[in-house]
């Protein structure tokens, strides 16, 4: 019984060294960046950044002139002879609407965890980049249920966008 205990003691300690030695390396890789952040968190600021923009761009009229959105000139041109086909038209597009607000607002909550993770450039200081890789490792799981959530949406956007090139093709 002993001999199990000492073994389960040093899986202990081996984990516990795997995880320090991760901290320390994601401390020091903090340390040394220009962004103060990991190139992982530099890497998903732009990506959600971008995602937000386009679902903004989604939303967003093109002028003062025209208050269509996007989607809207999109149906408009898209509209058809038969009224049925129009009404499954608007349904994707209100529905493309709808995800565009919410994939928006997941993005806003996730790109603030990232930035939250981030050492200022002038105060890179050994320690306060250890911290940050602490908050990094405590926010991993946050991070992934936001980015979970987000793929989520991205499928169904997906299959949205579908019956709308349905309805371009001749």
């Amino acid at each position: 019984m002993e001999a199990l205990a000492g073994l389960g003691l040093a899986g202990n300690v081996v984990q516990f060294v795997q995880f320090a030695t991760t901290l320390i390396s994601a401390g020091v890789e903090i340390s040394d960046s220009l962004q103060g952040a990991t190139r992982q968190i530099v890497e998903l600021e732009k990506i959600y950044t971008r995602l937000s923009v386009f679902t903004s761009e989604l939303r967003k009229p093109k002028s003062d002139a025209c208050s269509d959105t996007y989607l809207q000139r999109l149906a408009a041109s898209l509209s058809s002879v038969s009224q049925e086909s129009d009404l499954e038209l608007q349904t994707h597009i209100q529905s493309l609407e709808d995800l565009a607000d919410d994939c928006k607002l997941v993005c806003g909550q996730l790109l603030d965890v990232l930035r939250a993770l981030r050492v200022d450039g002038s105060s890179r200081r050994p320690f306060k980049s250890f911290m940050a890789a602490l908050k990094t490792a405590w926010s991993s799981k946050r991070i992934q249920a936001l980015e979970d959530t987000l793929r989520r949406f991205q499928s169904v956007i997906s299959l949205h966008f579908f019956p709308l090139l349905r309805y371009n093709s001749p």
